[in-house]
């Protein structure tokens, strides 16, 4: 029970690093379609 309980920590703090990885990702992404969307507002295409 124990090891299954290390193992079960180990895969949780794993993903919590990966969640954190990916919180500037998404912001950045974010970002992105936020600019492109307010150039096609200000210029749209023919």
């Amino acid at each position: 029970p124990a090891r299954a309980l290390r193992r079960k920590q180990t895969a949780n703090r794993k993903s919590g690093a990966e969640g954190c990885a990916l919180a500037p990702q998404a912001a950045r992404n974010l970002q992105l379609f936020a600019a492109f969307s307010i150039l096609i507002a200000i210029e749209p295409p023919p």
